[in-house]
C-alpha cells in the first residue's frame, strides 16, 4: 500500500468514535416489575453517558388473551433521554398484533439523570393494558426487513450497538438505575435534579458540601422503594467546586458538583 493511502486509513481509524470500539452492545427486554407493570429494559454490556441516538421494537401480543392495545408511557426523565411513539398503527398477523415504537435521541444522558451501567438494566418505558403472560418483544424475522424498519434495532452516538431480545427468562434480575446522581452538572442555578435507586422504603439524606468541606445545605427526602426523582432547589452559590452527599440505609455516595456563571 502507498504511504499516502496508509496515512489516509490510519487518520480514518483515528477520526472514528471511540464509542464504536468501545460500546459491545444493547441488549433489550420486556420485565415485569414488582408492581406488576410492563417495563421495557435496556441492558448495555458497557458503562454509556451519550447520546442514545434511535431506538426501534415492536410488541407483540396474543388477541385471543388480550383484546385491549397497549399504551406506552414515559416518564420525563425517560422522555428526555429518548421520546418514544408508536410508528404506525397495530397490524395482525393471525392471532397476534403488532406495534412499532421508536424514538429519536437528541439530549445526551450525561445532561439528565438516566444512565446506561454495565451489566445493569435501565428502564426507558413502562406499557400498560397487556397481560406480561401474552405480550413479548418480537424478533420475528419478516420484521427484520428494510420495509418493516428492523424488529430492534439501537444507536449510541450514531453507532449500530443492537444487541439481543432477551425474554423474560433471561438473565439475572434487572437491575436498578443510577445508585445516586445530579443533573445539570455543571450546574448554572435554578433546580437540580436528582435520582437514585433505594432498596426499600425509607429516608434519605442530602447534603452539599463546598470545596472546603463545608455543608451549605441539607435535605431529608422520603423515599419508595426502587427509582426516586425529585428537584432540590439550592441556595445561591458562587462558581466553584462543590459536592453532593446522599447518606441511607444501604447507600453511601458523594458525588461531585461543578458551579459555573449563569
Amino acid at each position: 500500500m502507498k504511504p499516502w493511502k496508509t496515512f489516509l486509513l490510519l487518520a480514518t481509524i483515528a477520526s472514528l468514535p471511540a464509542l464504536a470500539f468501545g460500546q459491545q452492545r444493547v441488549d433489550i427486554q420486556l420485565h415485569r416489575g414488582d408492581d406488576g407493570a410492563l417495563k421495557v429494559l435496556l441492558t448495555a454490556a458497557n458503562d454509556f453517558d451519550g447520546l442514545l441516538s434511535s431506538l426501534v421494537f415492536t410488541l407483540a401480543w396474543d388477541t385471543t388473551r388480550m383484546a385491549a392495545e397497549p399504551i406506552l408511557s414515559q416518564s420525563p426523565e425517560q422522555h428526555l433521554a429518548i421520546p418514544l411513539a408508536a410508528s404506525g398503527p397495530a397490524f395482525s398477523v393471525g392471532a397476534t398484533k403488532y406495534r412499532k415504537y421508536a424514538g429519536i435521541g437528541m439530549t445526551p444522558l450525561f445532561e439528565g439523570p438516566l444512565r446506561l451501567q454495565a451489566g445493569k438494566s435501565l428502564c426507558i418505558a413502562q406499557v400498560d393494558g397487556l397481560l406480561p403472560e401474552a405480550a413479548h418483544i418480537s424478533q420475528a424475522s419478516w420484521l427484520r426487513e428494510r420495509r418493516h424498519n428492523g424488529a430492534f434495532y439501537v444507536s449510541l452516538n450514531g453507532a449500530d450497538m443492537t444487541g439481543q431480545v432477551m425474554s423474560a427468562s433471561d438473565g439475572a434480575t434487572p437491575l436498578a438505575g443510577p445508585d445516586f446522581s445530579i443533573a445539570p452538572n455543571p450546574y448554572g442555578g435554578g433546580p437540580l435534579t436528582y435520582a437514585f435507586f433505594a432498596q426499600e422504603d425509607g429516608m434519605v439524606q442530602l447534603t452539599l458540601f463546598n470545596a472546603q468541606a463545608k455543608q451549605v445545605a441539607h435535605w431529608t427526602i422520603s423515599t419508595m422503594a426502587g427509582n426516586n426523582t425529585g428537584v432540590l432547589l439550592p441556595p445561591s452559590l458562587a462558581p466553584g467546586a462543590y459536592s453532593v452527599r446522599s447518606r441511607s440505609a444501604g447507600m453511601d455516595k458523594t458525588v461531585p458538583l461543578m458551579v459555573v456563571e449563569r
